[in-house]
């Protein structure tokens, strides 16, 4: 579908968008309350965080470049859903409130670019056929724990790294940890999997 910071420069509308700063660890969007607008990154990351009860922090999704958030809260007509943080110093864009969805209304394609996001995010989400099986998201992590742990059951695990190999986002990859873990099939921490059962672990796969 193209940046959308090119197709909107083509179409003669970026010029048209006020500009946005906020410094790092500062917040552009926060929970709970009524977004202003959508966001679209210039330069710099944003990132959706949770903190754990030791006060550290897991990221969520990281957003580049180019991306746009907040979008949907907009189109549901909703609060924001999650906070997003400035991970670095951030500049963009930013489609006031008002004026978003009358922007969906005259710009057909950027209707499609968004429905075409839409797809891929819950394209993960559906089995996929791999030699001749069907994995869920939850399984295709829970075949990489297995491959990927230690005689003891432990994984290093880089979720970035895991999102990556298995091309799936880095939310997906926090959201299937959490199942397993709720399952109580593992335990686990920041860069670290504990297998807590392996052969429930194994079950969850499809047969060959």
């Amino acid at each position: 579908m193209g940046d959308l910071l090119t197709q909107l420069e083509r179409h003669g509308l970026l010029s048209q968008l006020p500009s946005f700063h906020t410094p790092a660890d500062r917040a552009i969007l926060l929970a709970g309350e009524p977004p202003d607008g959508a966001y679209l990154l210039e330069s710099g990351q944003a990132v959706v965080r949770t903190l754990d009860s030791r006060g550290g922090s897991t990221i969520l999704h990281r957003y580049l470049p180019g991306e746009l958030f907040g979008e949907l809260e907009l189109i549901c007509g909703q609060n924001v859903a999650t906070t997003v943080y400035a991970a670095t110093d951030c500049r963009g864009y930013r489609i006031p409130a008002a004026d978003f969805l009358p922007l969906l209304a005259r710009e057909n394609w950027l209707c499609m670019y968004l429905l075409h996001k839409l797809a891929a995010l819950q394209l993960e989400e559906v089995p996929r056929v791999d030699a001749r099986r069907s994995f869920t998201v939850r399984q295709k992590v829970a075949q990489l724990l297995l491959d990927s742990a230690d005689a003891g059951g432990t994984v290093v695990l880089d979720k970035q790294e895991t999102a990556d190999i298995l091309r799936i986002t880095l939310r997906s990859v926090h959201r299937a940890l959490r199942q397993l873990q709720d399952e109580g099939l593992v335990r686990a921490s920041a860069h670290r999997v504990q297998l807590l059962d392996e052969q429930a672990l194994r079950r969850l796969l499809p047969p060959v």
